[in-house]
């Protein structure tokens, strides 16, 4: 069978991989990728990508991919492994600044309102005393 055979729910991909995530270090059953990561497991050992823990572009990836090695047919499951591991790593870390940065603009957000709560306060208040 394909590694693309039957699409399976997130509920039963977590099921079935996230509780190995947590044997996995740096990654617990709770993160939202853990299932990916204990498929990954399977396939070959984690791999720690901390040039890409901070900041991903595609240069970083490229490079890592690149350092990636195949050498025969019985290692390519392994390589499959480890560029999946690169992948996943990058996704991870992009998927955490999207929620730091969607945290930061609801934090913007608010903000706005109250000074745009404020600007009326102040607007009505000098029109009472114009009056």
């Amino acid at each position: 069978m394909p590694l693309w055979g039957r699409k399976k729910s997130e509920a039963e991909s977590g099921r079935k991989h996230g509780a190995e995530a947590r044997l996995i270090p740096g990654w617990l059953a709770t993160d939202p990728f853990s299932g990916v990561a204990g498929l990954l497991n399977q396939w070959a050992a984690p791999v720690l990508w901390e040039a890409l823990d901070e900041k991903v572009t595609p240069l970083l990836v490229e490079d890592a991919v690149e350092s990636v090695k195949l050498r025969g047919a019985k290692l390519e499951l392994k390589a499959a492994g480890q560029v999946g591991w690169l992948f996943l790593s990058a996704l991870r870390t992009v998927y955490r600044k999207t929620l730091t940065q969607d945290a930061e603009i609801r934090k913007l957000q608010y903000e706005v309102a109250a000074l745009q709560e404020r600007q009326l306060l102040v607007k009505r208040n000098y029109r009472k005393c114009s009056d």
